[in-house]
């Protein structure tokens, strides 16, 4: 009725009009049509007939609607899978943290007995010893050292994870650096009947600004491997 009225009240004015309008079909099958009527005014401009152009756009409207219905889904969908991920991020939050803190008092365990051994073999280094069993306790120093090391590799590995690792930058002495390393591993090498040379190139400086623990831990790890 809203439509009708409206329509009269465009096309008795003298303007056009253009809207929707539901009809029936001589089958009783109701469609939709497009349109639009204009206004034929005569030489004293006065409204003589009008004139009507339709189009069935019923088909039109459904894949209209059906899209719509489409899109609505298609947007509850990506609402749900939106919804999924935040919770599924969230979930991983928290597991990476519960991991970090897990690791973080795994190191805290296992340092402070290693901290005592370290402790132990200072008094030893103090208590006369002769020159082989010095070499025993630096090699065990070393080695406890390396234990550290690994346990930072470990943290290191759920900082790089986590996006929080951060190098510093301080001046290494790469010889002392390198020798340290492989002495280390001397019994290591020993025990599995292999011969470990160092060679430092002379032409190599005698500091270079780098992460030292770091860098300990890539050699040991590399010379590690090869023996």
């Amino acid at each position: 009725k809203k439509t009708f009225q409206a329509m009269w009240a465009a096309i008795s004015h003298g303007r056009p009009w253009k809207g929707t309008l539901y009809n029936r079909r001589r089958d009783g099958t109701e469609y939709v049509e497009l349109a639009v009527l204009s206004p034929i005014r005569g030489a004293d401009g006065r409204i003589t007939h009008y004139v009507a152009a339709k189009e069935d756009i019923t088909e039109k409207q459904r894949v209209a609607e059906e899209l719509n219905q489409y899109r609505n889904h298609l947007e509850e969908l990506v609402q749900e899978r939106t919804t999924e991920l935040a919770d599924a991020r969230q979930r991983a939050d928290a597991a990476n943290e519960a991991k970090s803190a897990f690791l973080a008092n795994m190191s805290h365990e296992i340092r402070t007995p290693m901290n005592g051994v370290v402790g132990l073999l200072d008094v030893l280094e103090n208590s006369g010893l002769s020159v082989r069993q010095a070499g025993l306790v630096d090699t065990i120093r070393q080695s406890a050292a390396t234990l550290l090391a690994i346990i930072d590799d470990v943290l290191d590995l759920s900082k790089i994870e986590a996006g929080r690792m951060e190098l510093e930058k301080r001046p290494v002495s790469l010889a002392e650096l390198v020798e340290s390393v492989c002495g280390s591993l001397a019994a290591s090498a020993s025990q599995r009947d292999v011969e470990l040379y160092v060679f430092v190139d002379p032409a190599m400086p005698s500091g270079v600004l780098t992460d030292a623990l770091r860098l300990r831990q890539v050699l040991y790890n590399l010379i590690g491997n090869a023996i």
